[in-house]
């Protein structure tokens, strides 16, 4: 007798659709959507016991005419390149850099400027950090991490004025 007498009326279709998938593997009829990672935007924090700290009014001693950095850039999305900027007064470009994916949230980086004296002046170290710049703006709107470092620089006598710097304490 053949097998398709042995079946129910209409129940032939099913259980071939059923025994092809299963010999054939998995068919699926729907895409599954893939939610692209946030890009968070990076943060830059002090290093315990690095000079200078974060955000710190620097006295340029006689002499100096550079200012190494070191701060820690933490950053939740683990495998993205990041880009630094180093400026003096926002305007003056100094240094950049890559900072590469390392798989952990947190990222040393390591830095120096350097300026020309000018006695009785003060002006600012600013650091941005960014996954991708357009000059010194960042490509996506809120994709910015900042810091900003003062250096006040004594007049030919020695003479400091604090009041020279935005925002002292003086």
């Amino acid at each position: 007798m053949p097998v398709a007498s042995l079946a129910p009326q209409g129940a032939i279709l099913p259980l071939f659709t059923l025994g092809c998938a299963l010999l054939a593997g998995c068919v699926v009829s729907n895409t599954i959507d893939f939610v692209p990672e946030e890009n968070a935007p990076p943060s830059i924090q002090a290093v315990p016991g690095a000079v200078p700290e974060l955000n710190e009014i620097i006295v340029a001693e006689a002499g100096m005419q550079s200012i190494s950095f070191e701060v820690d850039i933490v950053d939740p999305n683990l495998d993205q390149e990041l880009f630094w900027i180093a400026t003096i007064n926002g305007i003056e470009f100094q240094s950049q850099g890559v900072i590469d994916p390392n798989g952990a949230l947190t990222r040393r980086l390591e830095f120096t400027v350097t300026f020309t004296r000018t006695p009785n002046s003060c002006f600012a170290v600013e650091l941005l950090v960014s996954s991708d710049f357009n000059g010194f703006t960042p490509q996506e709107a809120g994709d910015l991490g900042t810091a900003v470092w003062w250096v006040l620089i004594p007049d030919d006598d020695g003479e400091i004025d604090a009041n020279l710097c935005p925002g002292s304490r003086a």
